[in-house]
């Protein structure tokens, strides 16, 4: 079973409101191993620009789990690649 279009790019468009940790999109049922490295790029990409802004002192974040996020995404290009 795998999740619709809509409900793919909802996810990739705020993954946090989805997954309550990025260890959690690895353990999703529902998505393929693309979509998973999909919605971990985009909460990537939104992880650094919180990091970014937060440095610009244009907003504080109570948690940045960037690190959370690269480790989820190492995880699954191991799986890909068969380690």
């Amino acid at each position: 079973m795998s999740v619709d279009q809509q409900t793919l790019q909802a996810m990739m468009k705020d993954p946090g409101s989805h997954f309550a940790a990025p260890r959690e999109v690895l353990s999703s049922e529902y998505l393929s191993d693309e979509q998973k490295k999909a919605v971990l790029e985009s909460w990537q990409v939104d992880e650094q620009e919180l990091a970014k802004a937060t440095e610009e002192n244009m907003g504080a974040s109570d948690r940045n789990c960037l690190a959370e996020v690269a480790d989820a995404l190492g995880s699954l290009d191991g799986e890909e690649k068969g380690d």
